[in-house]
C-alpha cells in the first residue's frame, strides 16, 4: 500500500500501526506519489489524505483513477470535508474513506477488506483472461480439423482426374513428334514453346497446391531434438544467398550469438524460416535487403524463448491485410496459394511458440517467430516420430 499526506507524523504514525500486517510505502505529495506509481504501478491500496498543497487528495485519486483503475481507493479526511467525500464516492474515485481521527482497529479491518478485494479482482480477471485463451485454443483447434478435413476431400477429388490428365499430357510431346514427322505442316512452333509450358507449369502449380493441402490434413508427427538454431539458419544462408542473387537483393544475417539450444523438430522449422525467408524475397524490390536475425531469449507463454526475425525493406502490408494473412487460401500474390503462411503458423503454434507480424506500408516487414526452449510437453509426448515425407500426388 502506499500512503500519502503533506504531514511527517501521520506517515510515521502509519507505518509503525500497520507497517505489522501490510507493506507500508509513503510519499509526502501528490507529485511524488504519482512518480512512485510510475515505478511501481502493482500498488494494491492507495491511501490519501483529503487536504494536501499543490494538490487535494480528491484531485489525486481523480487522476489515479484513470491511470490505475484496478487500485483501491482510500480517503483520508475530517468530517468538515464529507461533501467532497460524498462526490468523490460517487464519481468512482473512491472505495471507502476514513475520518480523522481514525479508529486503529477500523482502518486495519477496511485496508484488509481493500486488499482483499484488489486480489479476489486480479484472480478472477487472471481467470476471465485464461478462460477466452482456452476458448480461442478449441476454436482455433476446431478450425485447424474443419481446415483438415475439408484439405484431405478437396486434394483427393482433385487429385484422381489430375493422375489422368498428367499422364495424358506427358504423352502428347511424343504422340504429336510422330505425327509431325508424317506431316510437318501441322507442327506449331508457337504453340509447344509457349502454350505448352504454361500448360505444364500451371500443372505442376495444381499438384504442389495438392501436396501441401494433403500435407496440412495429415496428423502432425514430430521429431523433437535439441537444436542450435543459429547454426541451422547458417546451414541455409548460402541457398538464401543465391537466391537473393538471382533476384539482384542483398541478403544479410544478424546473429545474437551464443543462443541456448531449443527443443524442436530441425526440419519443420527450417520449413518455417524457408517460407518466410522467400516471402520476403518476393515482397522486395531488386536493390532491397532481407535479413535473418536472432534474439536474445525473450519470454513466450510465460516460458523462455529465442526469436527469429525475417525482415525485408518491401512495400510493407497494411494493416487491414495484416489480419487475413494467416487465413487460408489468402494471397496477396498472383500465383500464391495462401496455405505457406497458414502451415508455418500450425507449425510454430505446435512448438509452442507464436508467430507476430510488424509491418508499415512504404517501409517494410518484420516477422517475429518465438520459439520456447522447450515445446509444449503435451504436444511433445504424442508426436514422436519423424515428420512425414511430401506427399506426391
Amino acid at each position: 500500500m502506499l500512503v500519502v499526506d503533506d504531514e511527517l507524523e501521520n506517515l510515521e504514525a502509519f507505518r509503525v500501526e500497520f507497517g505489522e500486517y501490510f507493506n507500508v510505502s509513503t510519499a509526502s505529495s501528490a507529485k511524488e506519489a504519482l512518480a512512485f506509481l510510475e515505478a511501481k504501478p502493482d500498488v494494491a491500496v492507495l491511501v490519501v489524505d483529503q487536504r494536501m498543497p499543490e494538490m487535494t487528495g480528491t484531485e489525486l485519486l481523480k487522476v489515479v483513477s484513470k491511470k490505475y483503475p484496478n487500485m483501491i481507493r482510500i480517503l483520508i479526511t475530517a468530517y468538515s470535508d464529507i461533501e467532497v467525500v460524498i462526490e468523490a464516492i460517487n464519481a468512482g474515485q473512491v472505495y471507502k474513506y476514513i475520518s480523522k481521527p481514525w479508529d486503529h482497529e477500523d482502518v486495519r479491518l477496511s485496508i484488509m477488506r481493500a486488499m482483499e478485494n484488489y486480489y479476489l479482482t486480479r484472480e478472477r480477471e487472471r481467470l476471465v483472461e485464461e478462460k477466452i485463451n482456452t476458448v480461442k485454443k478449441v476454436a482455433e483447434a476446431n478450425r485447424l480439423a474443419s481446415l483438415g478435413m475439408l484439405a484431405a476431400g478437396v486434394a483427393h477429388e482433385i487429385n484422381n482426374p489430375l493422375v489422368s490428365i498428367h499422364t495424358f499430357m506427358s504423352l502428347v510431346p511424343k504422340k504429336f513428334s510422330e505425327l509431325s514427322l508424317q506431316n510437318r505442316d501441322v507442327y506449331d512452333k508457337s504453340y509447344w514453346v509457349e502454350f505448352f509450358e504454361t500448360a505444364q507449369n500451371e500443372m505442376r502449380r495444381i499438384q504442389e497446391l495438392i501436396r501441401e493441402l494433403l500435407n496440412l490434413s495429415k496428423p502432425p508427427k514430430y521429431d523433437f531434438e535439441e537444436t542450435n538454431i543459429e547454426e541451422m539458419i547458417r546451414g541455409e544462408a548460402k541457398v538464401f544467398e543465391g537466391t537473393a542473387k538471382e533476384k539482384d537483393l542483398i541478403f544479410k544475417t544478424e546473429m545474437a550469438g551464443n543462443l541456448p539450444k531449443i527443443r524442436c523438430d530441425r526440419n519443420r522449422i527450417k520449413q518455417v524460416v524457408l517460407n518466410l525467408v522467400l516471402n520476403a524475397f518476393q515482397a522486395t524490390s531488386k536493390g532491397g535487403r532481407v535479413t535473418i536475425q536472432t534474439r536474445l531469449p525473450a519470454v513466450c507463454n510465460g516460458s523462455s524463448a529465442v526469436e527469429i526475425c525475417v525482415v525485408d525493406t518491401g512495400a510493407g502490408i497494411p494493416k487491414e491485410v495484416q489480419d487475413k494473412i494467416f487465413q487460408p487460401f489468402f494471397s496477396t500474390k498472383q500465383k500464391g496459394t495462401g496455405l505457406g503462411l497458414v502451415v508455418s503458423d500450425l507449425i510454430v503454434k505446435q512448438h509452442g511458440g507464436e508467430i507476430h507480424i510488424q509491418s508499415e506500408v512504404g517501409k517494410g516487414t518484420t516477422f517475429v517467430v518465438s520459439l520456447p526452449l522447450k515445446p509444449l510437453d503435451d504436444f511433445a509426448s504424442t508426436t514422436k516420430g519423424k515428420a512425414p515425407e511430401t506427399v506426391q500426388p
